[in-house]
């Protein structure tokens, strides 16, 4: 009841989630297949795998709020029917075979906290889809001093080995270079850096390789690292 629900003429797909449903919808029973590697990945597609006749009757497809261009298509091609309340909403007549299939584009995102949030300004937390990511410590190093880049490319990259199969998110961050204080507390020159490799992972799995302190919120600044 979570994933579906249904009246005697729709029905609504709340939740991305490999299953079969059996419906009684319009006079007929249909039986609906998804299919989807959902959070990983944003292919999901809804086959009509058997119904008793064709029927005339209403599918809703709930569309992400994270998503700026999702794409719905209906036995191959582009579907131009409405959203409504955030559901794509298609009625027709369906017949055994249909498929509609729901695109959701998921490229690595850079989100930033209302100015209200004074704790979170001048940092960036990085988001794939509906998945929010963080660093750990023994993997990033210190991180109040790890600094993102704003031109900084990151990228998603499955590993079937982490966490039972995860996609990581890896990009180049900068971090101070401590060895050129010399003892010092203060100093008036510039800041020197270095290149600091940056993994993040999904925020779900944090603390579940060793303790260590973990961020969100990542510092940004200006430029290339």
């Amino acid at each position: 009841q979570y994933i579906y629900s249904e009246s005697d003429a729709e029905v609504a797909v709340h939740l991305f989630v490999q299953s079969r449903v059996r419906l009684a919808l319009a006079g007929s029973t249909v039986v609906l297949r998804q299919e989807t590697d959902y959070p990983w990945e944003g292919h999901v597609r809804l086959t009509l795998e058997s119904m008793d006749r064709p029927a005339m009757f209403t599918l809703r497809v709930r569309l992400p709020g994270w998503c700026r261009d999702p794409q719905v298509m209906l036995n191959g091609e582009p579907s131009t029917n409405p959203v409504r309340n955030g559901y794509a909403t298609v009625q027709r007549e369906w017949r055994a075979g249909d498929v509609l299939e729901v695109l959701l584009p998921m490229p690595v995102e850079r989100v930033r906290a209302h100015p209200a949030m004074a704790e979170n300004q001048g940092c960036v937390a990085l988001r794939r889809g509906p998945i929010v990511y963080c660093v750990e410590s023994f993997e990033n190093g210190p991180l109040d001093q790890l600094l993102l880049p704003r031109e900084a490319a990151v990228e998603a990259r499955f590993e079937p080995g982490l966490f039972g199969g995860s996609k990581i998110i890896y990009g180049n961050a900068v971090a101070p270079m401590d060895d050129t204080w010399n003892g010092r507390l203060y100093r008036a020159d510039p800041e020197a850096y270095r290149e600091a490799p940056l993994r993040a992972i999904p925020y779900f799995c944090w603390a579940n390789r060793t303790p260590g302190a973990m961020r969100v919120w990542i510092r940004e600044t200006e430029g290339k690292p």
